[in-house]
């Protein structure tokens, strides 16, 4: 036998594995040398360049909304007392809202004749002068002249009336809340089948500060009143103001 085909069979008996294998890979480079994917390099790319613009609005579209959420509550969220309110009424009252329904709503009836309705159970503010008008009118507008006791004249800049009867000084709550606290409720504007015409309807719900609060308060310190005031002076003094 040839010597030199004795050696080959001698080496293919030897190493047949590692021989085949060499054969079949020859002329392809090592597995982590290959080329990548050039259409899957694209791709990424695109997408890269698609999705990271919109991720990035997003996030600074969620920054701009958070700024304008905390400023808007910052800026244009009215406080309930205002720096200017007596100390003592912020001390001794809730920060509290009420409803109320207004029934000061005008209606045509059959006759196409204007006219107010009447509730019996609500107080009247409009008719032929009585006692009854003048005592829910009373009621409604409260204490005007009110007691302050030398603890709480400070803090309204010193100077107050000093009234010897009752050793308190006096201050006036005159201006009721509404004309301050602008009420932003809208009044409908209705159909009238009586009169073919268009009426605004008043008789819709208000919100705004519990007046009923504030004028019970008031009265607690009235000091024109002779009916309220001498309690009122001899309550405040007993409680050590």
């Amino acid at each position: 036998m040839n010597p030199v085909s004795r050696a080959s069979q001698e080496s293919l008996r030897d190493h047949p594995l590692q021989d085949a294998k060499e054969g079949l890979l020859s002329g392809f480079p090592d597995s982590d040398e290959a080329p990548k994917c050039r259409a899957c390099e694209s791709r990424q790319k695109f997408q890269l360049k698609v999705v990271l613009p919109g991720l990035i609005s997003l996030v600074f579209f969620i920054l701009l909304l958070s700024l304008g959420l905390a400023t808007s509550k910052s800026e244009n969220c009215f406080p309930f007392w205002s720096e200017t309110e007596f100390v003592t009424v912020k001390k001794e009252l809730p920060a509290k809202s009420k409803t109320v329904h207004f029934t000061a709503g005008l209606r045509y009836n059959n006759q196409q004749e204007l006219y107010r309705p009447v509730y019996p159970d609500k107080p009247q503010y409009v008719g032929e002068p009585s006692q009854e008008l003048d005592d829910a009118w009373e009621d409604l507008v409260g204490a005007v002249n009110i007691f302050v006791t030398p603890n709480e004249q400070p803090s309204l800049g010193g100077g107050l009336y000093f009234q010897p009867e009752s050793r308190l000084y006096m201050a006036q709550y005159a201006i009721p809340p509404k004309l301050i606290r602008s009420d932003m409720t809208l009044s409908p504007i209705i159909w009238s089948k009586e009169k073919g015409r268009i009426i605004p309807d008043f008789e819709v719900d208000h919100t705004c500060r519990d007046y009923d609060a504030l004028k019970e308060w008031a009265n607690a310190r009235d000091s024109a009143n002779p009916n309220r005031y001498p309690q009122n002076a001899e309550r405040l003094h007993a409680e050590g103001n």
